[in-house]
């Protein structure tokens, strides 16, 4: 289920947005040396493999050469912010200032922490020293073609609304919520990395067009700028249909093959539907033309169960007032059609635990091959061996 368009390009116009308030209205500056006392030398790292790339950054796998105490994970990610491409280094510099605060402000088991920053001898860009995880759900579905069962579904859905209803309390839009973005620690649980494209939410424009295409919601394909955290729960939704389903749902080429797309799953919207966006001044031509009627229950009503129809619905709305929040995905007490989302989380198969997720049993040596030489083989196969077993240690990172 790799994401289709969008990320890069959407993280390059970011760059160009000016650092915006936090939650309490103050400015988000931060420098590795204001969020660190004493920044690690790269030195005392022993690099084990690239991660992933983006267009300016580099995550690695690296094991941890400092003594620490045996509670301590000693294999961790480093994610290197570059910040010399010429004409843009200030508006890099900025959103990698803005980055690093986000990922140090945030604290919670279902989105990746940032453990402290990392400083070269003679080196400009920003290295922060991250949480590692196993693999993420990219990964997992189409490489190692895993398929989830209803029950694991529900686990991991459970936990990304966990995470995303942290971040939207704390006034932070993800807005690049997809498969590849979700990553699984070797004891199950889920984690919301790569904050690269995360915002404070604020009253004004913010840069239209953000999140990957097939996750993107209607109100970013009418190239709206002023959106809420309605946006991530959309690209939610769309996440766990996907994992239902075991293939992409909406896998669009274009803005308006997007459209048309969802159309298809939800029918064509009513003038209610698009007041919102038409009231806000974004042109809505031609999206009542898509002549569609409903097809989720057609689609998942046989694989997820009678529950689910009712839950993508309350997660897949046209008009983003009506999605429901993270936190009505999880409980809905006190919000309208709460009983929506307890059928679902409440029928059988009712969700697995996360030490019960199939594949954890998989993960042992995964990353052995990528052990620069023969001695930190043996460290980092002793640690991938017991980290499955171990409530201490965590195998290597896809952040």
């Amino acid at each position: 289920m790799g994401a289709s368009g969008g990320s890069a390009d959407a993280k390059a116009d970011a760059t160009k947005e000016s650092i915006e308030p936090d939650a309490n209205g103050q400015p988000t500056q931060a420098d590795p040396e204001q969020l660190d006392d004493d920044p690690v030398p790269l030195s005392c790292f022993i690099i084990l493999g690239d991660a992933g790339k983006g267009s300016y950054s580099l995550v690695q796998r690296a094991y941890d050469n400092r003594a620490q105490p045996a509670t301590q994970s000693r294999i961790v990610a480093i994610k290197t912010l570059y910040l010399s491409y010429g004409d843009s280094d200030e508006e890099l510099r900025v959103a990698a200032m803005r980055e690093v605060s986000l990922l140090r402000s945030v604290d919670h088991e279902n989105v990746l922490r940032a453990l402290g920053v990392a400083a070269g001898p003679i080196d400009e860009n920003f290295h922060i020293i991250m949480e590692c995880c196993g693999k993420d759900l990219a990964v997992l579905t189409e490489e190692d073609e895993v398929r989830l069962s209803v029950s694991e579904v529900k686990c991991l859905g459970w936990q990304l609304f966990q995470g995303l209803q942290y971040l939207h309390a704390r006034n932070i839009i993800h807005r690049d919520i997809k498969p590849d973005n979700l990553l699984l620690t070797a004891r199950g649980t889920l984690k919301i990395g790569d904050l690269g494209l995360a915002r404070y939410h604020s009253t004004g424009s913010m840069t239209p067009g953000m999140v990957t295409l097939w996750y993107r919601a209607p109100e970013l394909l009418v190239s709206a700028a002023e959106y809420t955290s309605a946006i991530d729960i959309w690209a939610a939704g769309v996440v766990i249909g996907e994992l239902i389903l075991g293939i992409p749902i909406l896998p669009g080429e274009t803005d308006a093959d997007q459209l048309d797309l969802i159309a298809k799953l939800l029918g064509s919207p009513t003038d209610q539907d698009l007041q919102p966006l038409r009231e806000a001044g974004y042109p809505c031509r031609g999206m009542q033309d898509l002549l569609v009627t409903w097809n989720l229950p057609d689609r998942f009503a046989e694989p997820g169960g009678k529950g689910i129809v009712a839950f993508l619905t309350g997660l897949l709305q046209w008009d983003a007032n009506k999605r429901w929040t993270a936190s009505g995905a999880l409980q809905g007490h006190g919000e309208p059609a709460a009983e929506d989302r307890a059928v679902w989380w409440n029928e059988q198969p009712i969700m697995c635990r996360e030490e019960e997720l199939s594949f954890l049993s998989d993960w042992s040596y995964v990353y052995i091959s990528s052990a620069p030489h023969k001695s930190s083989i043996v460290v980092i196969r002793f640690i991938l061996s017991s980290a499955a077993n171990s409530p201490r240690q965590e195998t290597p990172s896809t952040a």
